[in-house]
């Protein structure tokens, strides 16, 4: 699980690039006297690292010269130097707040392409973060709005689909596998468009059904075999892709097996049907049905 969550991570290529593009524009006619102490105060605050301080400086110098574009420049950049410091910080309380400078720096700076862009990655990072699908989904929106490329090259990997993930993977390995199960089968429900999430579910499903068959309950054995074949159904082809051919055959070659046991020839022809439907063939269980 831990692998799979290394693969999961964005791309070194998705980092926040927060450096100002040439030098702010010039001055729009004299500086106030009064003002000059309060840019100095900015200037100061900035190269200490403190932009809340430069913020507040910038703010004050654009309110009382609001022609002058350099303050509106620098506050810009002030907003997304901060949101950079926000999200190295870590967490969704940092990147939402990044999230929030970089859409102020926007506001005051819209010519700006690179505000844009790095605000996108942040949504992207704060999408994976979020345990409410709503809020990740509406995150992830408004990144595609501002960077479609960059979303198309990021698969949606939620925290709270994880940590129902691993839940399940925790009873599975206990031997709960029923319980396992629902959990699967919950979170299937919830996320149908999850690849990995229906495969998991169809594994644990077969061996689900192994579990039921070694105790001779060949009726509850055939319907979790039943349910793995209709989830592989929804993965085809099983090419390697998104499945094998080895585990959509075991689960085949499984349901069939339970089915001769219980003696439901009826069944057994219907499930012959569909596993030569899906290029599978079986002479040897042909061969004990007809029997």
């Amino acid at each position: 699980m831990r692998r799979t969550r290394a693969a999961l991570a964005l791309v070194a290529a998705l980092s926040l690039a927060l450096a100002c593009a040439g030098p702010p524009p010039a001055d729009e006619g004299g500086l106030d006297p009064g003002v000059a102490p309060v840019v100095r105060r900015a200037e100061v605050a900035a190269q200490s690292g403190d932009y809340t301080a430069a913020i507040a400086a910038y703010g004050e110098a654009l309110e009382r010269t609001p022609w002058n574009t350099r303050f509106e420049r620098l506050l810009a950049v002030s907003h997304a130097e901060r949101a950079a410091q926000q999200r190295a910080a870590g967490g969704r309380d940092g990147l939402a707040a990044a999230a929030a400078d970089l859409r102020r720096a926007r506001e005051i700076d819209p010519g700006d392409p690179t505000f844009g862009r790095n605000l996108a990655v942040v949504l992207v990072e704060l999408a994976r973060l979020e345990t409410e699908p709503e809020l990740a989904a509406a995150a992830r929106a408004e990144a595609a709005e501002l960077d479609p490329e960059l979303v198309a090259a990021s698969p949606h990997r939620s925290l709270g689909v994880e940590r129902r993930l691993d839940l399940a993977f925790e009873l599975i390995g206990r031997g709960q596998l029923a319980a396992g199960v629902r959990r699967l089968e919950a979170l299937h429900a919830d996320h149908p468009g999850r690849a990995d999430v229906a495969r998991l579910l169809a594994q644990a499903l077969v061996r689900l059904g192994d579990e039921r068959a070694e105790h001779r309950n060949y009726p509850e054995a055939g319907g979790a075999y039943t349910r793995a074949v209709d989830v592989y159904d929804g993965l085809a082809p099983c090419d390697g892709a998104r499945c094998t051919a080895d585990e959509l055959r075991a689960a085949h070659y499984n349901r069939l097996v339970a089915l001769i046991e219980q003696g439901d020839r009826d069944a057994v022809r219907a499930a012959l049907a569909r596993a030569r439907a899906r290029g599978l063939r079986f002479p040897g269980l042909e061969s004990a049905a007809r029997r």
